[in-house]
């Protein structure tokens, strides 16, 4: 096949699919737009599939007359005037791609807008190529209305993902206006979901209205509860050598420890300059990972798997991109050394430094004195807080590490039960059987992780302690022999979900080669 250029329409599909890949990446958007027009009042009208019809309403300066026609246009934007301006962008939105998108992904798209001084508004309605096709006057108050009508009715499969997962979708289209009520509290936002005639239903429990705030802690309170909000501590902190501030309100180990981790709204708000960012890779996933770190040895814990947490990371000019993803819910930083440094200060200004045998991350990890990073190898110990039923299998012996006795104890692990599918039984069906008293699981180097049986040891924590584990090391590791697991399935254990469900008690602890 010659190499020839595609057609218009073959460009704006392929495009607008990357820009918007389900109706929350285009409410996402749309709520975007409103507040970078400075709105203080959102209101979000869906269909129940989410696609038949979505609204979004604001209070905003709206459209001027003089910017109507390209305002659906691809790359037409009054945010920046070239790519250096991205560095010191104020708005959320930058590139001007997500009504060009809509549009094209949409049976179709209408825009009601007015601005100040204006006697009525202007109604346009929106071909797919982002052109006006039609205008018409009509009655509104100051702001701009978006109504998408049929989205995603050019990529079919999308669009039955779309219906098959609406009630998934609605789930994340609540998180997501929780997200920007704490980036913008003073701000009031609204979902109504409405019933196949496009009326309101009688049953209200899926609308949700978040009233303005006065500040972010009050916001919290409104999300989690004033009871649970009025344990957290505010804390503003400045790193004087990379001028990183951070803004952060943090449970306190007088905090519900069950509220804070198993309540759906008490979940990651992180923000880089008030923009929502993921915390599921690169930096802030790593500084997520220190926050939980700091938590659990604040609480003595290991099973906080989605502690709640509201960080606001503001940076000086120029020190990060915010065009690396194309939901724009990402950041590369200059500095991502000085970012977990000013994170950190904020968590030992609350929780104290970490002990030094806390496990990895932090100021508080244990250094190795020197050598190949790949020398030690981390443990964590785990023992059921509950006995269990016996396994229908005769127990095997197995010298304790810090006993030169035998104990008797359960073979409980079996390999032949941890495979290449482990991370699916562990996530969905967890064997009751897997995890038998002693448990380990020891890791060599920093990654890889492998599971062995030791005997019970004789404490009173419901975790084992240290001491009987300290003369393990890679020459006399008891049996059976050590099976790799890769480390996704580590972190899955490490999380603590699957072992706190079924009465298991965690512990991780590092431990490096003698001199």
């Amino acid at each position: 096949m010659a190499i020839q250029a595609l057609p218009e329409s073959a460009i704006r599909s392929l495009g607008s699919g990357q820009a918007l890949t389900d109706p929350v990446s285009l409410i996402k958007e749309l709520i975007e737009n409103s507040l970078d027009a400075q709105a203080t009042k959102i209101s979000i009208d869906v269909s129940q599939n989410i696609i038949d019809s979505v609204q979004v309403s604001d209070n905003g300066y709206g459209i001027s007359p003089e910017d109507r026609e390209s305002a659906c246009v691809r790359h037409c934007t009054s945010k920046i005037r070239c790519y250096e301006d991205i560095d010191n962008c104020g708005t959320l939105g930058f590139r001007g791609e997500a009504l060009a998108s809509a549009a094209a992904l949409s049976e179709k798209l209408v825009f009601i807008t007015k601005v100040e001084g204006e006697q009525v508004a202007t109604e346009c309605e929106v071909g797919h190529d982002g052109r006006v096709k039609s205008t018409k006057s009509t009655r509104a108050p100051v702001g701009t209305t978006i109504k998408v009508t049929g989205f995603l009715k050019t990529l079919p499969v999308r669009k039955q993902s779309a219906i098959k997962y609406a009630s998934t979708n609605l789930k994340k289209i609540k998180k997501l206006i929780a997200t920007y009520y704490l980036s913008r509290p003073q701000c009031r936002f609204s979902l109504k979901v409405l019933n196949p005639k496009g009326r309101a239903p009688k049953n209200k429990e899926q609308d949700i209205v978040y009233a303005p705030s006065k500040s972010v802690q009050a916001a919290v309170g409104v999300l989690v509860g004033i009871k649970t909000s009025s344990t957290f501590q505010w804390v503003s902190t400045v790193n004087e050598a990379s001028k990183i501030h951070i803004e952060a309100f943090l449970p306190t180990p007088n905090s519900d420890i069950a509220q804070i981790s198993t309540n759906p709204t008490c979940t990651q708000y992180i923000y880089v300059d008030s923009r929502p960012v993921s915390c599921t890779r690169g930096t802030l996933k790593t500084v997520l990972s220190l926050y939980r770190s700091y938590l659990k040895s604040s609480f003595c814990t290991t099973t906080l798997s989605d502690p709640f947490i509201y960080l606001n990371i503001i940076c000086p000019p120029n020190t990060y991109d915010p065009n690396v993803e194309p939901a724009k819910d990402d950041v590369l930083f200059q500095d991502t050394d000085a970012v977990q440094a000013a994170a950190e200060d904020t968590f030992i200004k609350v929780y104290g430094k970490l002990p030094v045998d806390a496990g990895s991350g932090g100021t508080g990890q244990k250094e190795k004195p020197g050598g190949n990073p790949s020398s030690g190898f981390k443990v964590l110990l785990a023992r059921r807080e509950e006995p269990r039923e016996k396994l229908d299998k005769s127990p095997e012996t197995i010298p304790a590490p810090d006993d030169k006795s035998n104990s008797s104890v359960e073979n409980a692990i079996d390999p032949a039960q941890i495979n290449s599918r482990s991370l699916e039984v562990l996530e969905n069906e967890p064997p009751k059987e897997l995890l038998g008293p002693g448990t380990v699981l020891q890791g060599d180097g920093d990654s890889d992780i492998a599971v062995l049986d030791t005997p019970p040891v004789d404490v009173e924590s419901p975790i084992l302690d240290r001491s009987a584990v300290c003369e393990i090391n890679e020459d006399n590791l008891p049996s059976p022999p050590p099976l790799p697991l890769p480390e996704e399935e580590f972190e899955l254990i490490d999380e603590g979900k699957f072992l706190s469900n079924i009465g298991i008690s965690m512990l991780m602890k590092t431990y490096r080669d003698r001199a």
